[in-house]
């Protein structure tokens, strides 16, 4: 498989378990999908210009990271004797934040925005990894499943 696919593969599945994590069915659409991540990442008496969009951003950055394995240490933690160390989930939303503002759409927001920015990142990783950690395994119809008895 190549590269590109593996990447392609990878960032479906990191799609599917956020999608997962925010309680959104697998029938529904993409974009409703991200109405609910952004219900719930950005809440109400936040102001952005260009929610959307910008949660559509923060969204399509965080796959892409996961699909290159910069998220595998916020699921599985540091694994002792490995190169990737996982950084500090704050250091991460200020990247980011940071990768946005050189996005030619959105480059021209309010950088007064970027604790609500940092904080929507921060808000979707929590969700993610909370999630991971109560339903770790999925089965191939994707319904959870343990290793260990409760």
């Amino acid at each position: 498989m190549a590269d590109d696919e593996r990447e392609m593969e990878l960032m479906e599945r990191w799609w599917l378990r956020m999608r997962r994590s925010f309680a959104v069915p697998d029938i529904v659409t993409d974009d409703h999908a991200i109405d609910v991540i952004m219900g719930v990442a950005v809440p109400e008496p936040i102001r952005l210009e260009h929610k959307g969009d910008i949660v559509t951003r923060i969204v399509g950055m965080l796959l892409r990271l996961g699909s290159q394995g910069e998220l595998d240490q916020y699921v599985i933690g540091d694994v002792p004797g490995s190169y990737h160390k996982q950084k500090p989930v704050l250091e991460l939303c200020h990247e980011v934040v940071e990768r946005m503002h050189q996005h030619p759409r959105l480059g021209g927001f309010d950088r007064g925005a970027d604790e609500a920015l940092e904080d929507a990142t921060m808000a979707i990783i929590d969700r993610m990894t909370a999630n991971i950690a109560a339903l770790p395994f999925e089965d191939d119809d994707g319904g959870y499943f343990r290793t260990v008895a409760e």
